[in-house]
């Protein structure tokens, strides 16, 4: 069995027709939150700060369309106040898994040139060390930024990044288009 044939092998899961269409593509986009990784960043922070029914409260109001997505994911982090050790520590004992099947789907799609970007609604702190394990640089992720101040305290978020808005991930995917030429 061929190296190729053994990574698609691999790949059992993912549709062979919607494999061929990835494997033909300059440039490949995914989600992150139940898609790179099989749970939901802000999801598994609120549990390891303890308060994960307040923010799910919170997140079902939202989905509801009774505020906006910046105002959901601002008032979601001033509950569960995340702090620089608290990413951390999450990180180090916590960490989010992958889901089965994409790293050796980055690997393919890399192998072969193909561009690899994670946009997500979540946040860089806790992608980047997970987009490291599948070759993607940081300058790849297009996702919510955490401010901290000088003791590491929260102190906000980077209102500026798109994903922090609704549509946010379709203006990214519009602006990478238009910056990459793609």
């Amino acid at each position: 069995m061929a190296p190729h044939d053994k990574v698609v092998q691999n790949l059992k899961s993912i549709p062979e027709k919607v494999l061929r269409i990835l494997l033909n593509c300059d440039c490949v986009c995914f989600d992150v939150d139940s898609t790179m990784l099989t749970c939901e960043g802000i999801d598994e922070m609120a549990r390891f700060a303890r308060k994960y029914d307040e923010v799910k409260a919170l997140t079902v109001k939202a989905m509801n369309g009774n505020m906006s997505f910046r105002q959901c994911l601002a008032e979601r982090l001033n509950i569960i106040q995340p702090t620089v050790k608290m990413v951390s520590e999450m990180i180090q004992t916590k960490p989010p898994q992958l889901t089965a099947g994409f790293k050796p789907l980055v690997d393919l799609l890399t192998k072969r040139g193909t561009q690899v970007y994670l946009v997500s609604g979540g946040f860089d702190q806790l992608i980047e060390p997970e987009a490291a394990k599948c070759g993607i640089p940081s300058n790849h992720i297009i996702a919510n930024h955490i401010l901290f101040d000088e003791q590491g305290n929260y102190s906000g978020f980077d209102e500026s990044r798109l994903t922090s808005e609704n549509g946010g991930k379709a203006r990214a995917l519009q602006l990478l288009k238009t910056e990459a030429r793609l």
